[in-house]
C-alpha cells in the first residue's frame, strides 16, 4: 500500500476529531448525506499540509488508510452484473454487513489510492474500514517508532476464527482500532473514531459481520460505456441506513483538453443545488436530479459549458428503485 493511504487515514481521523470537538447531540441522517462530502473536503484541505508534513517529518510512509442494528441496506442483495474486466473502477473489497443503531449513513469512497467505507454515527463520529492487499502484513508498514512513542499492538479476541489484533496510537485516546483477517485470508482493518457507544466489544460484532470479496457498487448513476475509466478521478456514494431512503453521489472526472481541470457529476435523491454556477447542467425526474460542472476546486484553467456537457452526455439516470441500478460503466451496446 502507498503512502498516500496512510495520509488518507491519517485526515480522516483528524477531520472526524474537529468535527467532534464541538458539542453535537443529533447529526440529521439527510443533512449528513447533503452535506457531508462538502463539509469533510474543505476541511481535509485545510489539514493536508499539516498532516504531510508530520507523516514525511516522522518518516511515516505505511499503509493507507453490541446494539440492536440490522444490515446496512447497501443496494441490492449481490453484486451487480460486472462490467468487462478494468472498466469498472468503483470496486470494493470490503464492506460492512452488522452496524449498531446509532450508524445512520454509510459513505462508499473509491480514489486512484484505494477503497474504503465510512459509516456516521448520530454524534458525527464514524467507522472506518478497508482491506489490505493481497500478501500485505499491516503491522510490518507501520512506522517503527522508539518504545513509548509509537503505535502499540494488543492480542485481540479472534473474529470468526481468524487472528485478529488491537492497535493503539499515543494521544488519540477516543480512537479504537482492530486489524483481522477476513474470510478470505486477507487483512482488514476497522478503525472507530469517535463513534458514541461503540466499545470494543461493538467492534468486534461489526468486524465479525463484514463481507469480504470484491463488489461493484450498484449506483444510480452511470456513465456510458464510451468514457474512460481512466478519466475517473474519485468517486463517493453516500446513502442512509434506516427511515427514509435518501443518497448522495459525486464521481469526478478529469478533461483532457485542460491540464488539472475536474468535471464533477453530482446526484441526488433530496434537494437539487440551488446556487448559482456558470457551468452547471442539471436534469431530474420524480425521484432524483443529477448535474455536472466544472470543480470549483480544481486547478485547471476555467471549462466552458460544452466542456462540460462533453462529460454531461455520457450521464445515464437510472431512477431511485435500486432494482435498476448499475456499476459505474455501463456494458457497451
Amino acid at each position: 500500500m502507498s503512502g498516500d493511504r496512510e495520509l488518507s487515514l491519517r485526515l480522516d481521523e483528524l477531520v472526524a476529531s474537529a468535527e467532534l470537538s464541538a458539542p453535537v447531540t443529533a447529526v440529521d441522517p439527510a443533512a449528513a448525506v447533503r452535506r457531508g462530502r462538502k463539509v469533510r473536503g474543505r476541511r481535509r484541505a485545510v489539514l493536508a499540509a499539516g498532516v504531510a508534513a508530520v507523516l514525511l517529518g516522522s518518516a511515516a510512509v505505511g499503509v493507507f488508510h453490541g446494539g440492536g442494528g440490522r444490515p446496512v441496506p447497501a443496494g441490492p442483495v449481490e453484486s451487480v452484473k460486472p462490467t468487462p474486466a478494468g472498466r469498472n473502477p468503483f470496486v470494493l473489497q470490503v464492506r460492512f454487513g452488522w452496524l449498531p443503531d446509532q450508524v445512520i449513513t454509510v459513505e462508499d469512497r473509491w480514489t486512484t489510492a484505494g477503497a474504503d467505507q465510512l459509516a456516521t454515527a448520530k454524534n458525527g463520529g464514524q467507522l472506518q474500514l478497508w482491506a489490505f492487499g493481497a500478501g500485505v502484513d499491516p503491522w510490518s508498514k507501520r512506522p517503527q517508532l522508539p518504545a513509548g512513542q509509537g503505535e502499540a499492538r494488543e492480542a485481540a479476541p479472534k473474529v470468526n476464527g481468524q487472528e485478529a489484533y488491537w492497535v493503539s496510537v499515543p494521544g488519540m485516546g477516543d480512537r479504537t482500532e482492530l486489524v483481522f483477517r477476513g474470510s478470505d485470508g486477507g487483512w482488514l482493518d476497522l478503525v472507530n473514531m469517535g463513534a458514541s457507544d461503540v466499545d470494543r466489544q461493538v467492534l468486534l460484532h461489526v468486524a465479525a459481520g463484514v463481507r469480504a470479496g470484491r463488489y461493484e457498487v450498484p449506483l444510480p448513476v452511470s456513465l456510458e460505456a464510451t468514457a474512460s475509466p481512466s478519466d475517473v478521478e474519485q468517486v463517493s456514494f453516500t446513502r442512509s441506513v434506516r427511515g427514509a431512503d435518501i443518497w448522495s453521489l459525486s464521481v469526478s472526472v478529469s478533461v483532457r483538453t485542460h491540464a488539472d481541470a475536474t468535471v464533477v457529476i453530482r446526484a441526488g435523491s433530496d434537494h437539487p443545488p440551488t446556487d448559482s454556477a456558470p457551468t452547471r447542467v442539471c436534469a431530474s425526474d420524480r425521484t432524483m436530479w443529477w448535474c455536472a460542472e466544472q470543480d470549483g476546486r480544481s486547478p485547471g484553467g476555467e471549462l466552458t459549458k460544452a466542456d462540460v456537457l462533453a462529460w454531461w452526455e455520457q450521464v445515464t439516470a437510472h431512477g431511485q428503485d435500486d432494482r435498476t441500478w448499475h456499476s459505474l460503466f455501463m456494458p457497451p451496446r
